[in-house]
């Protein structure tokens, strides 16, 4: 999978639009509520870690992140959930390995 540029200001007007529409209180921090969310300028591979084997599942899923300027939190959207695809160039989600195998 090639990695995906960075977001252009565009693309980061148009996710923040979208996601501030679903989110409860407009897209301010829900932990300390005291400031908007900032969209970090990148999608994010999120991965399962597998305490068992130490490692990281290379299987992953594209989100966008949101973060808090004063308290930090952060907040993950998958792209294909939060139906981003569309800004962030991405049209089928990932297949999972053997998912086709009986």
């Amino acid at each position: 999978m090639s990695e995906l540029p960075l977001l252009t200001q565009d693309q980061t007007n148009r996710i923040l639009d979208r996601l501030r529409g679903k989110l409860v209180g407009g897209g301010i921090c829900p932990a300390c509520h005291g400031s908007p969310l900032l969209l970090a300028n990148d999608v994010y591979m999120v991965t399962k870690y597998n305490v068992s084997t130490r490692g990281v599942n290379p299987n992953g899923q594209p989100c966008v992140s949101l973060i808090c300027t004063v308290c930090g939190h952060s907040m993950f959207f998958n792209v294909f959930v939060a139906g981003l695809t569309d800004i962030v160039g991405l049209t089928d989600p990932p297949v999972e390995a053997g998912a086709n195998k009986p």
